[in-house]
């Protein structure tokens, strides 16, 4: 694990000098020393709406099967999962967010599970005008793979179906297997109120980048809708740090198709990444209960 996060930030750090040469340090800094501080501040207003609203999106999923739920509890599970999404490859550190609880941590999974689909089919969905744009063939993928997450999204019992005949045949373990589809059961009651609050991050999520961008250059929203949940979807992609090169790269190949400044799309990622994981690191006051949680699953898992 060591090795290859190691390997990551190689990746990013390389990425980044080859970005930084190929767009030129001294632009990229001129760009800084102009850029709009009230923009910015604008995007730093919205950080913290967002950041409520995915707590109030997680504590609405707890409630489901934790019972006598503390909002504080939500927010602070929550806290520690963005922390470890921050420093994991795609983002699989979220899923620590079941090890602040003390039980129904299958269930709490299976809920992390199904929220990370709803996330991945808005930013699938929101990418396919630009897809299709840069070729036919990967719009249609696109197109497609959005079809069968909503069919999943609105239709959990598909899920329940691939579980009961799949997983048995990888784990032994029924009692995993019994949880897992108990939660998928209660996802069909929660798949359009966790849609409708999904689709209210992703909007807010672009309309932050939006602002940000505009403190570095003028770009209109309708580019920014189609650019950016292209670029947020190739940074998820496991090959670089936190996204980080891959995120700015995308930015600057997708932008220049509008005339926008590559200096202007390499601060605009850089710090739309910065202002968006700062906030996470108070998580770190929160992580010695999760890791307390995983050293007694690693202790029982040996025994």
């Amino acid at each position: 694990m060591k090795v290859k996060s190691l390997i990551l930030i190689l990746v990013s750090t390389g990425l980044l000098i080859w970005l930084g040469n190929k767009v030129g340090i001294e632009k990229i800094y001129s760009n800084i020393l102009q850029a709009n501080l009230a923009w910015l501040l604008c995007a730093i207003v919205i950080i913290p709406i967002i950041i409520i609203i995915r707590i109030v999106r997680w504590h609405y999923l707890v409630g489901i099967v934790v019972r006598d739920l503390v909002f504080l509890d939500s927010a602070k599970s929550f806290l520690v999962g963005s922390l470890l999404a921050i420093i994991t490859p795609a983002k699989v550190g979220d899923l620590a967010r079941d090890f602040y609880f003390t039980h129904k941590r299958t269930e709490l999974a299976t809920l992390i599970v199904f929220e990370k689909i709803t996330d991945l089919f808005l930013y699938l969905a929101l990418s396919i005008f630009m897809a299709f744009k840069l070729r036919v063939e990967f719009g249609f993928t696109l197109f497609l793979i959005s079809l069968i997450l909503l069919l999943l999204i609105m239709k959990p019992s598909l899920i329940s179906r691939f579980i009961s005949v799949s997983l048995p045949l990888f784990l032994q373990r029924k009692l995993f297997v019994a949880k897992s589809l108990s939660s998928i059961k209660i996802i069909k009651n929660i798949s359009v109120p966790l849609l409708l609050i999904s689709i209210i991050i992703a909007l807010l999520t672009v309309l932050q980048f939006y602002i940000i961008i505009n403190a570095f250059s003028t770009v209109g929203l309708s580019v920014i809708f189609m650019v950016f949940p292209l670029t947020v979807l190739m940074a998820s992609l496991p090959v670089s740090f936190g996204g980080i090169g891959v995120r700015e790269g995308t930015a600057i190949y997708l932008l220049s198709m509008f005339n926008v400044p590559k200096e202007a799309s390499v601060n605009a990622s850089l710090c739309f990444y910065l202002l968006n994981i700062l906030p996470f690191l108070c998580g770190i006051m929160f992580f010695p209960r999760v890791w307390d949680s995983l050293k007694k699953l690693y202790v029982n898992k040996k025994t």
